[in-house]
């Protein structure tokens, strides 16, 4: 096991047995920790977020019900529990964070009662991260304080009925194919039940819960938001950077 720098944080044996280190320096172990490690920030691929809240002694998390794009099979995978996520745009996204920000607004974003970029930065500065090295992909987990985003899942709903068929995809300004998840609800479902045998979760989601830190943190077993030292703060993106999501071609499962 490859420990995270300065302290000892929550880490792991890559589920496929990776060590040391992947091509231009990047963690070839999954962890969990307050933040990433720096070669891991600067060249991560993809980003998510996972929101989640406390209820009496279980962690409940907000997840989407979609069908995931399998890029090797070039189709729809069936129906899961997924993350929010997607990959980084490239030359205008500097941290995971970003990336996660945008792409949970692009998913939920338009449903009423929906945070926005602010509220989320906000969250940002007490979350925690864990890093799947096989998609160099940073999932970002921010704690939601209890009794706000209780109606979302029912807004996103809502929404969705008024807004009527989606369509798979669409051809933004700069010619670029941008791909539409194809998300049918949100959720908040008690973190053990993504762990449970035969859940019906995305190839990413049950690649992910290999990690143990992860795991044990949906299972009620450990509070690295309790037991990780406090990390760097997470500035917010300058408005420059920042255009709401209108870049990144290509699906994200």
């Amino acid at each position: 096991m490859v420990a995270p720098t300065e302290h000892a944080g929550y880490g792991s044996r890559s589920p496929m047995g990776y060590q040391g280190m992947l091509p231009g320096g990047l963690s070839s172990d999954d962890y969990l920790d307050r933040r990433l490690r720096p070669l891991d920030a600067e060249h991560y691929s993809a980003a998510g977020l996972l929101p989640y809240r406390r209820r009496l002694e279980a962690v409940e998390v907000l997840v989407s019900r979609e069908r995931p794009w399998n890029s090797f099979t070039q189709a729809h995978d069936p129906t899961s529990w997924n993350f929010f996520g997607g990959k980084r745009v490239p030359r205008q996204e500097r941290s995971a964070e970003l990336t996660a920000v945008r792409s949970f607004i692009e998913c939920v974003g338009q449903a009423e009662g929906a945070p926005d970029q602010e509220s989320l930065y906000g969250l940002m500065q007490k979350s925690f991260v864990v890093w799947y090295p096989m998609g160099k992909f940073a999932l970002v987990l921010v704690e939601v304080p209890e009794g706000q985003w209780e109606d979302l899942p029912a807004a996103y709903s809502k929404m969705k009925q008024s807004a009527g068929p989606q369509d798979e995809f669409r051809i933004l300004p700069m010619g670029i194919k941008k791909w539409n998840k194809q998300i049918d609800e949100i959720a908040w479902l008690p973190g053990s039940k993504l762990t449970e045998q035969g859940s019906e979760v995305a190839d990413l989601v049950g690649s992910m819960l290999q990690i143990s830190g992860l795991r044990d943190f949906l299972s009620g077993a450990s509070d690295p938001a309790k037991a990780l030292p406090e990390g760097a703060p997470v500035p917010p993106p300058s408005s420059s950077r920042y255009e709401g999501g209108g870049g990144g071609g290509g699906k994200s499962g």
